[in-house]
């Protein structure tokens, strides 16, 4: 037992205990503690003490009845209702910090530190605004305080003011430019913005603050692969990997970048670890279902037991949230919705816009759930089309799920499957009686259980392959399974161009991750068969020079020289599709909106029917036409059809110039006869529903 102290000496020994809590010594401070209150049962300097180091060792219930002691002893103190505050919102009481931290600011208006925990606790709840304001009184107390303009710039970068957000973290660097954490966000936000040299610029000197920073490196990583910079991306996400924290989405990154340049082996296992180390990482799954479809060797029953795993472990045992929606079968209008984060200009788009326009509304009612990132016309046009429109950017699947509910929605559709933006995670609520999956957003199965059906058509679903779907598969009875708008600054089509360049030239529009060995050595035995001829390959992935050279290696290795290829990046490809005379699709995942573009364009293509839906997607294009002649069935078969195809120029000629008019009367381009005979589908799926509720 410690001596008595006179009430004299009671800073001395506060300040004592103090310093033997700088020291870590919180055991030995509590037991002080609890001797001097004995004999100071008033100071609330001794119960703060006690709160602070209850607090530390993370004895919350301890630390809020010793706050609540020094409160009752002394009610004007506001640093008393501080302390009160951290620990409850430390507690994860939140709430009742907020009004703790409001009654000390009662006491001082000036509590600079409460204002920003206030402001703290408004941004954790998602009311911004309310945030904003408090970061900003923050700064009207002290203009040089650097924690306040990291807060403002991190709540006006949650909903997405960028160019404000920049700002803010700029002056939090100024003030305070020791402070990695504010340049990483700088960082951050140029790469958001896509300014990827800046951003680099921004995380090289993050790693010079902390050089241990792994996010900083994924992130570096990132932006050196979008600069084209492949080998030192690979490095960088490799020096990430070696680093303990942050492993799983170092070696996720690295599986992406070494799958875009076909090292599909090495690439999805590195995702698959990155999987394992991380299960509850839905976007890392989701980017790993995403790559397996594009592997040249997994057979299509291998890829479905990943795609039955990650249902097993995300979709089972969820409670419908439309139990207890009466569902009358009373004839009424259907509330179809439809969840997409595509709705602006994509390529998706041009299939999209026509289901909008022309649904009918005096017989259903239409609601968009959207993540739309880059409001554009598509955007516009979309959403007059809507009785009702809800931006999902900042809506947990649950409080979407929810959402969804309240508005009873009846027919509830995904247009995304696992592409980047999903938001795959609210059907596993079943927020609607009747749900599906359309592929023309993503081509294969959801893997979701939880999803009624999978929306496609004989083709792309042949007979016998039902299995590898976890959604009960429904195929229209119609020639083909989506409707396409042509782009109108597509412009006409041009003469042949092998007429004027006396060789044939092939090409594709298609991202380096299609391109697999088996590809690019079927495509250089057709180059071999067709004398002088020449191959475009156009896309993103080959903007920059480094990610060329790797394919021209490729090319080099299976027998084609440099000087026979054009491989590089022009968008809009309009004028690309003028210089191709003969499409070449991809395998086993075949190309998307380039194919029906190269039709429009007048451009044949050959395509090898691979795997159920996505490696079936050209062979639906071309049934929807009339032109089944173009599709083969083993990589023989594709070379003696694109061989055959170039030999008679005249044939050629004459395909070119009837497409576009075989297009525009074909099912694929009836536009309100798709529309009616889809919400004739949904209308099925609504009676079966309402069959099996009876």
């Amino acid at each position: 037992m410690l001596e008595k102290i006179p009430e004299r000496n009671l800073n001395q020994h506060v300040e004592e205990l103090c310093s033997l809590f700088q020291e870590g010594q919180i055991e030995r401070v509590l037991l002080e503690v609890e001797s001097l209150l004995g004999e100071f049962s008033k100071s609330i300097a001794l119960y703060n003490i006690k709160g602070i180091s209850c607090a530390h060792l993370k004895r919350f219930d301890e630390a809020i009845k010793s706050y609540k002691k020094a409160a009752q002893i002394d009610p004007e103190n506001p640093i008393t209702y501080f302390n009160l505050g951290v620990a409850l919102q430390d507690s994860g009481q939140s709430a009742e910090a907020l009004h703790q931290y409001k009654i000390a600011l009662s006491k001082n208006p000036k509590y600079l530190d409460a204002i920003l925990n206030i402001g703290t606790i408004f941004q954790e709840k998602g009311s911004f605004p309310d945030a904003i304001s408090y970061f900003k009184k923050a700064l009207q107390i002290d203009p040089e305080h650097p924690i306040a303009y990291f807060k403002l710039a991190l709540t006006l970068q949650s909903i997405g003011r960028l160019n404000q957000a920049l700002q803010n973290y700029k002056i939090a660097f100024s003030k305070n430019p020791e402070c990695f954490e504010t340049l990483f966000n700088i960082g951050f936000i140029y790469q958001e913005k896509g300014l990827y040299a800046s951003a680099i610029n921004s995380f090289k000197k993050t790693l010079v603050l902390n050089p241990n920073h792994a996010p900083t490196y994924i992130n570096l990583g990132m932006s050196q692969n979008k600069m084209g910079k492949i080998t030192a991306a690979e490095d960088t996400f490799r020096k990430a990997i070696s680093l303990d924290f942050a492993k799983s989405p170092a070696k996720a990154n690295l599986g992406y970048l070494l799958c875009d340049q076909g090292h599909f082996d090495e690439g999805i296992n590195e995702i698959q670890t990155a999987v394992a180390l991380d299960k509850d990482y839905l976007k890392i799954h989701d980017n790993f279902l995403f790559c397996l479809n594009y592997s040249p060797d997994l057979s299509a029953e291998e890829i479905y037991a990943y795609y039955k795993n990650f249902d097993n472990l995300y979709s089972k045992n969820t409670t419908p949230k439309w139990l207890g929606v009466q569902t009358s079968k009373k004839k009424r209008k259907l509330k179809i919705g439809y969840v997409s984060g595509e709705l602006s200009r994509t390529s998706v788009s041009r299939f999209i816009e026509p289901i909008f326009i022309n649904h009918d509304q005096k017989q259903f009612e239409i609601y968009a759930f959207a993540k739309v990132p880059n409001h554009d016309y598509i955007t516009s046009s979309i959403k007059s089309h809507c009785d009702g429109w809800v931006n999902i950017d900042e809506m947990s699947p649950k409080d979407l799920a929810s959402k969804i509910r309240d508005l009873g929605i009846d027919i509830l559709v995904d247009l995304a499957g696992h592409v980047q933006g999903n938001k795959l995670g609210v059907f596993r609520y079943k927020p609607a009686p009747v749900s599906l999956s359309w592929w023309v957003g993503f081509g294969y199965t959801t893997g979701l259980s939880a999803i009624d059906y999978f929306l496609a058509d004989k083709t792309l679903v042949p007979k016998g392959s039902e299995h590898l779907f976890a959604e009960k598969v429904w195929k229209l009875d119609h020639p083909c399974s989506t409707v396409f708008r042509p782009d109108p600054n597509t412009g006409p089509v041009n003469a042949l161009p092998a007429l004027t360049n006396g060789f044939i030239t092939f090409g594709t529009l298609t991202r380096s991750i299609r391109l697999n060995d088996r590809v690019i050595k079927t495509w250089a035995n057709i180059l071999k068969k067709v004398p002088n001829s020449r191959l475009i390959v156009n896309s993103i992935n080959f903007r920059y020079d480094e990610m060329k050279e790797i394919f021209i290696e490729k090319f080099k290795k299976a027998g084609i020289s440099r000087d026979r290829l054009d491989i590089g990046y022009e968008s809009p490809p309009w004028n690309i599709l003028r210089k191709i005379d003969i499409g070449l699709d991809c395998f086993p995942h075949n190309s998307g909106t380039t194919l029906v573009e190269h039709l429009y364009m007048g451009n044949p293509y050959i395509t090898l029917a691979d795997r159920p839906s996505v490696g079936r997607i050209g062979s639906h294009y071309l049934n929807a036409i009339g032109h089944g002649e173009w599709i083969a069935h083993s990589e023989e078969e594709y070379v003696e059809k694109a061989c055959d195809l170039s030999e008679n120029l005249e044939n050629l000629s004459n395909i070119r110039q009837q497409l576009r008019p075989e297009m525009n009367a074909s099912p694929l381009c009836q536009e309100k006869e798709f529309v009616k005979h889809l919400e004739q589908t949904y209308q099925q799926m609504w009676n079966c529903f309402l069959a099996r509720k009876s």
